[in-house]
């Protein structure tokens, strides 16, 4: 065996023990992502829309939430709602690892949970109801399908 084949296997030898450090780095980050996606969905949650003034929102739609969730009239808000009682950026609703929580960011027509006025913000639980504007959304279990 040349020298000149010699390298040529060396160099063909290196490429495939790349491309397995390759594969084996995309399996480990899709088990870890699997992981992650699992986690998040239980400890997720949903908003029904029970009552909607919005125009991109219809009643009984379900929407799937985020860690953190910003709500209002602004297209940016990862759930916008249309509805023009609704401020622009008018709250947040966030999980912190045990509960949900909702800001009110300053609306004009404030953020309520079950009927009552947030000053700030308050502590959900699953089945509360949270009223922006005339639309009524209530915060649900993730659903397992």
């Amino acid at each position: 065996m040349t020298a000149e084949v010699s390298i040529l296997l060396l160099r063909i030898g290196i490429v495939v023990l790349l491309f397995l450090f390759l594969a084996q780095a995309l399996l480990l980050m899709r088990r870890d992502l699997k992981k992650v996606g699992a986690r998040h969905l239980e400890r997720g949650g949903r908003l029904r829309i029970m009552e909607s003034g919005a125009a991109n929102l219809s009643k009984g739609d379900s929407l799937p939430l985020l860690g953190v969730n910003s709500l209002g009239r602004n297209p940016n808000n990862t759930i916008p709602v249309v509805d023009d009682s609704v401020s622009g950026d008018h709250l947040l609703l966030s999980h912190d690892g045990g509960s949900w929580r909702v800001e009110d960011l300053g609306s004009t027509n404030g953020t309520y949970i079950n009927g009552h006025r947030v000053e700030k913000n308050a502590v959900l639980a699953y089945g509360d109801i949270i009223q922006l504007g005339r639309t009524k959304l209530r915060l649900e279990r993730p659903s397992l399908d």
